[in-house]
């Protein structure tokens, strides 16, 4: 829980929670967005029948998704609506509808990365007040972005690894794992929440946030 962290300002818990909210609110809508329309061009248009082809956050709004988000600052929108029968080849654009959630926060963080760069260019070294809220809220919103696309690929509902595991199974075990699919959600839960996977997640949160701030300052480095 990142509101209990030792030496959080009250700046640092309003910057924390707008970016939260800019998160829910338009990231998430976005990814969500991002699948259905991939779902729509992959033939599936259920989810577009079902009004969720649409940035709308009303739509993708989940509460339980949304509150995690908040306490735990990892969370989800409501899945959209498939029908794997409409696709050409189904495990294969399966795969490909997969893929493109954790790579809709990614766009979201080098969005994020670009703009946080004009920040940078405009006023370094940060020493306006109010310049130094937007990079801190930039930054914020970078890291949840980040986050969110790494714990997406933790094999758990509704998360997208979840849906890369199941499609990894070969066929003779899928119904062994269903058997005792409860018992590992259940288990993968624990393990998360009382940080099991923190180090490893956190050193590759580490590793693409800093990934993105270069590649989004190359086209800056010649305007300083």
């Amino acid at each position: 829980m990142w509101f209990l962290q030792s030496g959080l300002t009250i700046q640092g818990v309003l910057v924390q929670i707008l970016a939260i909210l800019v998160v829910i609110f338009i990231v998430l809508p976005f990814h969500e967005f991002l699948r259905a329309f991939i779902a729509y061009k992959l033939g599936d248009n259920t989810a577009k029948y079902h009004g969720q082809m649409s940035m709308n956050p009303l739509i993708h709004f989940d509460p339980l998704g949304s509150l995690s988000l908040l306490i735990f600052n990892f969370g989800w929108a409501k899945p959209i609506f498939i029908d794997p029968r409409s696709f050409k080849r189904p495990r294969r654009d399966l795969a490909l509808l997969t893929i493109c959630g954790p790579i809709s926060y990614l766009i979201a963080a080098i969005v994020g990365g670009i703009f946080l760069n004009i920040i940078i260019l405009i006023g370094y070294p940060i020493t306006i007040a109010y310049l130094s809220w937007i990079y801190s809220f930039l930054s914020t919103y970078i890291i949840i972005c980040v986050r969110l696309a790494i714990f997406n690929l933790i094999p758990i509902p509704p998360m997208d690894g979840f849906r890369i595991l199941e499609l990894l199974i070969p066929t003779k075990y899928i119904v062994k794992y269903y058997k005792y699919h409860n018992i590992i959600v259940i288990a993968m839960f624990i393990l998360l929440i009382f940080g099991f996977f923190d180090k490893p997640l956190g050193f590759l949160q580490s590793v693409v946030y800093f990934s993105i701030l270069k590649i989004t300052q190359f086209p800056f480095m010649f305007f300083k």
